[in-house]
C-alpha cells in the first residue's frame, strides 16, 4: 500500500460525495481482499478447516444515512491461506484498486482482525465475523460507517 494520497484523490475528496466515497474506501482499505484460492498452499487440515476462507462481496456499505454502495461497481475483501488478505474494488467512475494485508481470525469472539500499512505504520482494525459475513462499524468523525461484507 502506497504512502500518502495522490493529487487526484485529494481533489476528489473536496467534494461532497466523492468525500464520503473517498471516506469509505480509505477505512475499508483497513478490511483487505486477496488473489485468489491457492490449493498448493493448503499444508495442514487446520488450513483446510477454515470456515471463513474465501471472497466477500460488500452488499451494505452506509455512511450515516447515506449510501455509499452505488458509489462502487464491486467491493470485496478476499481471505486467503497464512493470513494474507486484499481489498479489492472498483468505482461507478471505473477506478480500480487492490490493497493488501494480513488478517487473524478469531472464531471464539467471534471476530477479524486486519493489519494493513498506512504512512510507514501498522494499523490493526477489528471487525465481527460471523454467519459467514464480515460487519465494519467505525466512526468517522462521528458519523458511522457501517458495511456488510457475506461470501
Amino acid at each position: 500500500m502506497g504512502g500518502g494520497i495522490c493529487m487526484e484523490c485529494q481533489n476528489l475528496t473536496h467534494t461532497y460525495p466523492m468525500r464520503n466515497l473517498f471516506l469509505a474506501a480509505a477505512v475499508l482499505a483497513s478490511v483487505c481482499p486477496l488473489p485468489s484460492c491457492q490449493p498448493e498452499k493448503m499444508s495442514t487440515l487446520a488450513d483446510v478447516s477454515k470456515p471463513y476462507l474465501g471472497v466477500y462481496e460488500c452488499e451494505k456499505l452506509r455512511l450515516g444515512e447515506l449510501n455509499v454502495l452505488k458509489d462502487f461497481e464491486y467491493l470485496r475483501i478476499s481471505l486467503g491461506y497464512g493470513g494474507a488478505c486484499a481489498l479489492s474494488y472498483r468505482t461507478a467512475s471505473g477506478r480500480e484498486e487492490e490493497l493488501f494485508g494480513t488478517y487473524v481470525a478469531d472464531m471464539v469472539r467471534p471476530e477479524i482482525t486486519f493489519t494493513y500499512s498506512a504512512n510507514q505504520n501498522s494499523v490493526a482494525k477489528t471487525y465481527r465475523l460471523e454467519d459467514g459475513a464480515i460487519y465494519v462499524r467505525e466512526n468517522l468523525g462521528g458519523v458511522l460507517l457501517y458495511g456488510e461484507f457475506r461470501r
